[in-house]
């Protein structure tokens, strides 16, 4: 878990105090001192009747709504996005759907995560939906297969 102090050759700082907040690439995050709050906002979210709902589209709005919530929350120094996506199969898992983020490139991520920061969820909630249908998982992995065969960097697929 992260923390909003740090310890460089014995003296405590305070991130907050000398970087004014936690951000990365524009984004901020939720700070730490808030993270039990956060953490726990997040598992009445999932916990709650719609994020246990076997209709894909209910489950897709909330899983959306999670998955916002726990970017922002951003709990680690590192690993936050593997983690997120982790937690996010076995949510969907629990009430029996398969959520596949194979080949969700990281520009397209890292774009619908940035603009959720905002309030605007559309591509992240379009990233949630078709990952809970397999034959559009597999398009987008053949579609970054063709994509690299022809010498487009991955880094910069936006699928």
């Amino acid at each position: 878990m992260r923390s909003d102090t740090i310890v460089l050759d014995g003296e405590t700082y305070n991130i907050l105090e000398h970087a004014n907040i936690l951000s990365k690439g524009g984004s901020t995050f939720l700070p730490a001192s808030h993270l039990d709050n956060g953490l726990a906002h997040i598992e009445r979210l999932a916990n709650s009747p719609e994020a246990q709902s076997q209709n894909c589209e209910t489950f897709a709005n909330m899983a959306t709504e999670i998955l916002s919530d726990l970017n922002y929350a951003h709990p680690f120094r590192e690993g936050n996005g593997r983690t997120q996506r982790a937690f996010m199969e076995q949510l969907a898992k629990r009430t029996g759907h398969d959520l596949d983020f194979e080949g969700i490139t990281a520009a397209r991520n890292n774009a619908a995560s940035i603009e959720s920061h905002g309030g605007d969820t559309v591509k992240l909630a379009a990233i949630v939906s078709e990952s809970l249908k397999p034959e559009e998982v597999e398009a987008r992995l053949q579609a970054v297969e063709q994509l690299e065969g022809l010498g487009v960097d991955r880094q910069t697929i936006c699928i």
